[in-house]
């Protein structure tokens, strides 16, 4: 947790921002003058040792936070955006004890008002804020700040930007920053749970991962070599492991996090899936459970009592197949020169040396449209990213074939079949498809 952060995000609730305006000749003119006073003196409160809402309390044991009951570590980052929504607030003035002989307490305070504070707790000093009510004439609105000593009631206003385009002629009495303000008060203590499935810690448990295991209702059981960047079972011939997908999707195991975190409570289900982390010597299981009552899926990691509720489209991690981490693997000539042959008319094409640009016929045909066209569909090729296809694919004789490549002498064949796009290796009678997803059920692995 960034020291400096939380020092801003208290500093501002003790900062007064008082304005002073002139009026002028015409009143769409004014000057603004801001002069700074300080409610109190950072430096005399100490070291943050606690802070709490309506419904969470947070403790600071050295560089850590912990929720108090029950005591769990929370996730820092939760913590920095809390108080970084604090440091929007801004201290307009401070209520004089004349006015507030005219202004009856209960006009600024709601009789349930001691329900609506934040406290802070310092190691020399306790700050509590009160929240009252909005101003009817604009954004502000009134708190009560105690340390302990001395009560004083201030004016305060949310200074971040908020987008009121859709309602312009109100903006200024809108209550949205306030009532935003009011949402950090009642936050549930879940918000500053670590909903993250795999932390930092658990990796250093695992001393070194070595690699991940995925066994799911849906496919085999396969694994992926983080240090050799392979994975088990290995590719078909013909077929190489596609790096960029290795990492993008480990990544996304990796960075697996829950809606909500639940603390006490058990829930029911159907074992789904499971991701085994393997170390040196050591194992970390995340599994992942379907439950019909609720129809939700939750998570649960080796040794925690925790249920982690995932959302439905933040679950694929458990679910790919091995075949997601394959691509077709071709090999192109030195000079980029392949042979095509479209509706029957064959061309001789250089292709481009970087994926953006487009291939250009060295001897073309006379045929303008179906020079054209033949350009069009090798750029679509080359752009795709293609894996095998399961074991039930369409016989090729069914296959629409939209034109043949030869590379290095190799003929491939691209067609389409129900909407899916198809390549086939001739040689190798290796069929592939760009186009996801494939068939997951067990019959239709590929192996």
């Amino acid at each position: 947790m960034k020291g400096t952060l939380i020092l801003l995000g208290i500093a501002v609730l003790l900062t007064t921002s008082v304005y002073f305006f002139e009026e002028k000749a015409e009143v769409s003119k004014r000057e603004t003058k801001e002069q700074q006073t300080m409610l109190f003196n950072p430096s005399e409160l100490g070291e943050l040792k606690a802070f709490s809402g309506n419904n969470f309390s947070i403790i600071v044991e050295g560089k850590s936070f912990f929720t108090v009951s029950p005591k769990k570590l929370v996730d820092q980052r939760n913590v920095d955006a809390f108080f970084n929504e604090l440091s929007g607030l801004r201290v307009s003035r401070i209520l004089s004890k004349e006015e507030l002989v005219k202004v009856p307490y209960e006009s600024m305070f709601a009789s349930d008002s001691d329900k609506e504070v934040l406290l802070f707790k310092f190691s020399n000093k306790e700050l509590t804020f009160k929240l009252g009510k909005k101003l009817e004439f604009d954004q502000s609105f009134y708190m009560e700040v105690d340390d302990g000593l001395e009560k004083k009631i201030v004016i305060a206003f949310d200074n971040r930007p908020a987008d009121e385009i859709y309602m312009q002629n109100q903006a200024h009495r809108s209550d949205m920053r306030y009532k935003k303000f009011k949402s950090l008060i009642e936050l549930d203590q879940n918000f500053f749970y670590d909903a993250r499935l795999i932390k930092r810690e658990q990796l250093l448990f695992l001393d070194n991962l070595d690699s991940i295991e995925i066994k799911s209702f849906r496919n085999k059981a396969y694994s992926l070599s983080i240090l050799q960047n392979t994975s088990i079972p290995s590719p078909p011939n013909g077929v190489g492991l596609d790096i960029e997908s290795f990492n993008h999707n480990f990544q996304d195991i990796m960075s697996l996090t829950a809606a909500k975190v639940v603390i006490d409570q058990k829930l029911e289900g159907e074992l789904k899936s499971e991701i085994i982390l393997k170390g040196a010597n050591k194992q970390l299981s995340l599994k992942l459970y379907w439950e019909p009552k609720s129809k939700q899926y939750f998570a649960k990691i080796d040794n925690e009592e925790d249920i982690y509720i995932m959302q439905a489209d933040h679950v694929t991690p458990f679910f790919r197949p091995v075949q997601d981490y394959w691509k077709m693997s071709l090999d192109w000539p030195d000079d980029n020169v392949v042979e095509l042959i479209f509706d029957k008319v064959q061309m001789q094409i250089e292709l481009p040396e970087k994926i953006e640009e487009h291939c250009r016929l060295i001897k073309p045909t006379s045929n303008r449209v179906l020079r054209q066209q033949a350009c069009t569909q090798l750029n679509f090729f080359l752009r795709q990213r293609a894996i095998t296809v399961a074991v039930d694919s369409p016989e090729v004789s069914s296959v629409e074939w939209g034109f043949d490549i030869l590379i290095n002498g190799r003929k491939y064949s691209v067609g389409t079949s129900s909407g899916e796009g198809l390549i086939w290796d001739r040689e190798k009678n290796l069929l592939y498809t760009f186009v996801k997803p494939i068939p997951m059920r067990e019959k239709d692995y590929l192996l």
